[in-house]
C-alpha cells in the first residue's frame, strides 16, 4: 500500500510595493517563489494558485459580498497536493514543514508580506501536522502535531 501526504494552505500576501514602484512583484513571482524546491510524490507535486485581490479606496456590496481591499493587502496564495510515496519517513515530513516555513524570507526578499498562513500536512494513517505563522517579522511559527488513533 503506498503511503500518501496531503496539503492544503492558504497564504495572504501583502505587496509592499504594490501601488508606487514600477517593477513591484507580479502573480507569476508569487508562484515561482512557490515552486523553489516544492514536494513533490512519485506521481506528482503541489498545486498553486494566487488570487489578487483588486485595489478600490472604497467599500462595494456586490451579491452579498463585501469587496474592499486597500493599501498593500494584495491576495492569497491556495497550496493544495496529493502526494503519493511521501510520509514513510519523518525526514520527508520535516522537508515540506522547511520548505512552507521557509517561504516568509522568500516572499520577504521579494518585497511581500506573509501577514497570515498555514498549511496542513495530512500524513495518512500516522498524523496531521498544521504549521500556522504567528509573528512574520521574527519568522516565528506554530506546529502542531495529531496523531491518528489505529483502527480496530
Amino acid at each position: 500500500m503506498s503511503q500518501w501526504t496531503h496539503l492544503a494552505g492558504i497564504i495572504r500576501l501583502d505587496n509592499l510595493l504594490r501601488r508606487i514602484a514600477p517593477g513591484a512583484p507580479i502573480a507569476k513571482d508569487v508562484i515561482r517563489i512557490l515552486l523553489e524546491d516544492a514536494p513533490g510524490g512519485s506521481e506528482g507535486g503541489c498545486l498553486f494558485k494566487f488570487v489578487e485581490w483588486p485595489v478600490t479606496d472604497s467599500f462595494e456590496e456586490k451579491d452579498h459580498t463585501n469587496v474592499y481591499s486597500a493599501g498593500v493587502y494584495w491576495g492569497d496564495a491556495i497550496i493544495s497536493a496529493d502526494l503519493r510515496d511521501v510520509g514513510n519517513d519523518d525526514e520527508e515530513i520535516e522537508s515540506i514543514t522547511q520548505w512552507f516555513t521557509g517561504l516568509a524570507k522568500k516572499f520577504w526578499d521579494a518585497k511581500l508580506v506573509m501577514r497570515q498562513a498555514v498549511l496542513e500536512i495530512d500524513v495518512e494513517y500516522k498524523y496531521n501536522r498544521v504549521l500556522q505563522l504567528v509573528d512574520q517579522e521574527e519568522y516565528t511559527w506554530i506546529d502542531t502535531t495529531t496523531p491518528k488513533e489505529a483502527s480496530d
